[in-house]
């Protein structure tokens, strides 16, 4: 199977790419030169060569037998990339055309759209996120279209580099797959905000609540999903995420962690622990997170009580709930 070259996407032909560069290793030459090194014929060698001109990538001097130097590729790139921008400036402008004839009757008719198949709603989801301005809401849980993993490192990542706000609630059986409450708590740290959900009744992503993906069905044997546009509907679902947000339970650590600094042994993570009970995980999970024993983990359980002054494990929980969740409002007032 034959490799696509780099330059093909700019409109550079392998067979051009070829003369370029012999030019650069032989400037001065002739067309019958390149076409007998080539092993081509001298009308597929000039015409060749004669297409590197007109693209800007060679100069011929005025001689009865035209002899081509090659322009210096730090000249030719710029020039390539600067054309194929203004082609992509232009296709834009085309498409903005297209859309102002199809919005009429697409959007403002048809606020809702139906996709199918895995790969559709993959795209539809990594779309949100790429457009989105100010605010991603998602509501999540198993099962997954795409690995849990690639999607959110990579497409809400990217959103909130570019300073989109991201609220996330998961359902709390997200917690017990393997290594996804380190990715949360990663997630957290990078600025996302996270609630954890006993039990999350679908999902859901709203970007900018102006466009939202829902699956109609949590079975996996059925990919299939709606975009939801400005509508009844929409406005509804999003205010059914507040109210899920306001009962769910924050996951962090970050007002914990100032707490417990320096009262804890460092033998194992205390910024992990009280983030796994605050999120309401069982002992089993935790311990395998961890990668403690189960007496070890009471032992720890039994230490952040007393340091958090609780009286009881699930009044730690929520003492620690409590603090992540004022510490994440104080941010936002920031």
């Amino acid at each position: 199977m034959t490799t696509e070259s780099p330059l093909q996407a700019l409109g550079i032909s392998r067979e051009e790419e070829k003369a370029y560069e012999f030019l650069l290793a032989n400037p001065g030459t002739v067309a019958c030169d390149f076409a007998r090194r080539a092993r081509w014929t001298a009308q597929k060698a000039g015409r060749v060569l004669k297409a590197l001109e007109a693209k800007g990538m060679a100069n011929r001097l005025p001689e009865k037998t035209p002899r081509y130097f090659p322009t210096p590729p730090e000249i030719v790139v710029d020039l390539l990339t600067t054309k194929r921008h203004d082609e992509i400036q232009r296709a834009r402008v085309t498409a903005q055309r297209w859309q102002a004839k199809v919005r009429p009757a697409s959007t403002d008719e048809q606020p809702i759209e139906i996709i199918n198949g895995r790969e559709a709603i993959a795209r539809r989801f990594e779309h949100l996120h790429q457009s989105a301005r100010e605010e991603i809401v998602c509501m999540e849980r198993p099962p997954y279209v795409v690995s849990p993993m690639h999607t959110y490192e990579n497409v809400q990542k990217q959103a909130m580099e570019r300073g989109v706000l991201l609220r996330n609630i998961v359902d709390a059986s997200v917690l017990d797959m393997p290594g996804k409450p380190e990715a949360l708590r990663k997630d957290v740290e990078e600025g996302e905000h996270i609630r954890v959900l006993a039990r999350m009744p679908m999902k859901l992503v709203i970007a900018d609540r102006r466009t939202a993906l829902v699956p109609l069905t949590l079975e996996q044997a059925r990919d299939i999903a709606l975009v939801l546009r400005p509508s009844l509907l929409l406005d509804a679902l999003y205010e059914l995420f507040e109210i899920l947000w306001d009962r769910a339970t924050p996951f962090g650590t970050a007002a914990v962690s100032v707490h417990l600094s320096g009262k804890v042994r460092h033998s194992v993570d205390a910024d992990r622990l009280v983030t796994l009970l605050a999120a309401g995980m069982n002992d089993k999970s935790i311990a395998q997170e961890l990668g403690i024993s189960a007496r070890t983990l009471e032992r720890r359980i039994t230490e952040v009580v007393t340091l958090l002054e609780a009286r009881t494990r699930f009044q730690a929980g929520w003492l620690a709930a409590l603090r992540t969740q004022s510490s994440g409002d104080a941010r936002r007032k920031r």
